[in-house]
């Protein structure tokens, strides 16, 4: 899933996927600054400014990985859960 917001609306993504239910919200800077990307209720996302990402492994049913790319530094720091 991709989109794009507009303005200062809250993005909202909710869904399925097999047994899993996924959940993420992504609000800009002046309409909470918040990142959650939760996984059958659980939130995995580090919430910090930039691209958060997390990483699901189906074989395993395991988040494997949950990492936030800074872009808004030109060295795009890299921060782990």
């Amino acid at each position: 899933f991709e989109k794009l917001g507009q303005g200062e609306e809250p993005l909202i993504y909710d869904t399925k996927v097999g047994k899993h239910s996924l959940h993420v919200t992504s609000r800009v800077y002046n309409n909470g600054n918040e990142s959650v990307i939760k996984i059958n209720g659980k939130d995995y996302s580090v919430n910090s400014r930039g691209l958060n990402i997390v990483i699901y492994n189906k074989a395993n049913q395991t988040v494997t990985d949950s990492v936030c790319f800074d872009t808004h530094e030109s060295s795009y720091n890299c921060t782990r859960k």
